[in-house]
């Protein structure tokens, strides 16, 4: 389910009005930090993921080894996070419900900042670190500071870029276990030749403007994956008959299967096999 609609002008609405009131005060770095986001989230393609920012669930297998690449040079990515719904919940102040993640690529990397909303406050708010992942991903995840699964990157503060983090290459934010994650799990999908994008709100830039001009928030257009589900049968050859399609009736779970001539491509969990045969019962605990 994709609960996220809109959080782009949210942010980019907080961080100018917040960039206003720093550069008032004569906080030049907070600033600055704040108009860069703001004036990136305009310029960027928008993407919205399914809510708790996980996509195929299949531990990033896919791209596992692989070069990895945003579809986009400057993308944001926005989904909601149940934090009542993960094993994290007893670290409330981590956490907020609401996430849009600005990620941009370089030649050699990935830069990911993490933008939240904060529930009390009521407004957008940025963090002051990026991370940056590999390009030649290693998938060497390590663990973060409280045992979770954290992702192999470097971090460097955005306010004091003189501040990097170069021998480590293990962030252990819980919030960079999160939302980096979620920015390879788009990766992912989109490796696979059976998924694409379509927009959830075409924009009327007339009316667009008008809604600006008004006062009130512009709707950015969106884009969501999509997968088309019979692709699977158009790459496979089922003229060939094999030991393999003579199984017991069982649940095969979702994966990626690497075709060897169409490339990825992730086949939706189904039943397979044949019921005459028996049955496999299979249980399978959903993080």
């Amino acid at each position: 389910m994709i609960t996220a609609r809109n959080y782009a002008a949210q942010a980019e609405h907080d961080f100018r009005k917040a960039s206003h009131a720093f550069e008032v005060a004569r906080q030049q770095d907070f600033h600055i930090l704040l108009l860069n986001g703001a004036d990136f989230i305009k310029q960027a393609i928008h993407f919205a993921i399914p809510d708790g920012g996980k996509i195929l669930m299949d531990n990033l297998r896919g791209i596992r080894g692989e070069e990895i690449h945003l579809p986009f040079k400057k993308i944001t990515v926005e989904f909601f996070y149940d934090k009542y719904s993960q094993e994290t919940s007893d670290i409330d102040d981590l956490i907020s419900s609401k996430y849009l993640i600005l990620a941009e690529e370089f030649e050699n990397e990935i830069s990911v900042v993490t933008c939240q909303f904060d529930n009390k406050k009521k407004k957008w708010g940025m963090q002051n670190v990026a991370i940056f992942i590999p390009i030649n991903w290693d998938s060497d995840k390590g663990k973060t500071f409280d045992g979770l699964d954290g992702v192999g990157c470097r971090s460097m503060s955005l306010t004091n870029p003189s501040d990097v983090d170069s021998d480590e290459f293990q962030f252990t934010s819980l919030v960079a276990s999160i939302t980096a994650p979620s920015i390879l799990a788009l990766i992912e999908a989109l490796s696979c030749k059976n998924v694409g994008t379509e927009s959830i709100n075409r924009i009327d830039q007339t009316k667009a403007d008008k809604r600006v001009r008004a006062g009130k928030l512009p709707f950015y257009e969106t884009k969501i994956l999509t997968v088309e589900t019979n692709y699977e049968s158009k790459v496979s050859n089922r003229t060939i008959p094999t030991d393999r399609a003579v199984v017991r009736q069982h649940l095969r779970r979702g994966h990626i299967r690497r075709h060897p001539t169409a490339g990825n491509i992730w086949v939706n969990s189904c039943v397979v096999g044949h019921p005459e045969l028996g049955v496999i019962e299979k249980q399978y605990k959903v993080r």
